[in-house]
């Protein structure tokens, strides 16, 4: 039986306090240094990781960019790829969000229309969107037109970056690359973006004349962009008349001879279906 002082000496007994407390003040420390690692340093590596991507998506879209003019000019079918998202580096004891995912994607068809007075052709033309899911950065779509690359941050009062100048005007000729059939991406994976040409449109197909007006859609306007960039195109640049199509698309006017017009089209993972010349005669 034990006696009351080994009992007494028993309930004293504290030497294994100190390391109970030991334990738990170093398992408090590892759970808030984790808790701050959480905090702030995961989020600023994801958005390094983000920000190289970015800069890697830039570099592709202007090779996809540089791929539907010359599949224009060329006559020559390009496949170039997108990295569409990205991943975070592999963690242990913390926690990344999803990855991001990226979209790429056409808008609705729009009318290129070149008219003389009396007749008029249609030419469908499409813009391309490309959007990234990030977690951590918050950027504008990239999106492409007309020869022009850039990325869009209106929707945040920050204006449009350009990437790539337009190549569509080039002293008193006008070249320009329709791009049709509707496509969409979205995920993280690489896609191919296969682009088929058609070739120059005959200019028998164009209304004839030395002055003929070309119209082409545009989601950029005169103080955006166009005013600068074609100021000093002579008399071949003739204006843009605002929301002539809905949802913010406008209308860039141009004057042109018709032997210094080329318009070729390309079509997105097929050739072009929709329908690349529509001639209305107005008046005989």
């Amino acid at each position: 039986m034990v006696s009351n002082t080994a009992w007494r000496r028993f309930l004293a007994d504290d030497r294994a306090v100190s390391a109970v407390i030991g334990f738990i003040l170093v398992v408090g420390l590892l759970m808030l240094t984790l808790a701050v690692y959480q905090v702030q340093v995961v989020p600023q590596q994801n958005a390094q990781t983000e920000f190289e991507h970015f800069e890697d998506s830039q570099n592709e879209l202007t090779e996809l960019r540089n791929a539907i003019s010359t599949a224009g000019q060329t006559d020559v079918s390009q496949f170039p790829s997108l990295h569409l998202g990205t991943t975070y580096q592999t963690r242990l004891l913390t926690i990344n969000p999803p990855p991001p995912s990226g979209t790429l994607q056409t808008s609705e068809p729009y009318n290129i229309t070149v008219k003389n007075g009396t007749a008029e052709t249609n030419i469908t033309t499409r813009f391309i969107e490309y959007e990234p899911g990030y977690n951590e950065l918050q950027v504008g779509p990239t999106r492409y037109e007309q020869s022009v690359l850039y990325v869009d941050e209106r929707d945040r009062d920050s204006g449009v970056s350009i990437i790539e100048n337009q190549h569509i005007v080039d002293s008193e000729t006008v070249r320009i690359t329709a791009l049709q059939n509707e496509l969409q991406r979205t995920g993280t994976h690489r896609t191919t973006v296969e682009i088929y040409p058609q070739g120059r449109i005959d200019p028998a197909e164009l209304p004839a004349g030395d002055e003929l007006t070309v119209t082409i859609p545009t989601q950029l306007d005169e103080d955006d962009y166009w005013n600068e960039t074609l100021d000093e195109s002579g008399e071949v640049y003739r204006g843009v008349d605002r929301e002539t199509h809905a949802d913010g698309v406008h209308a860039l006017n141009l004057s042109v001879d018709v032997d210094n017009l080329r318009i070729n089209t390309v079509g997105l993972q097929t050739e072009p279906t929709e329908d690349p010349v529509t001639t209305v005669n107005r008046s005989t």
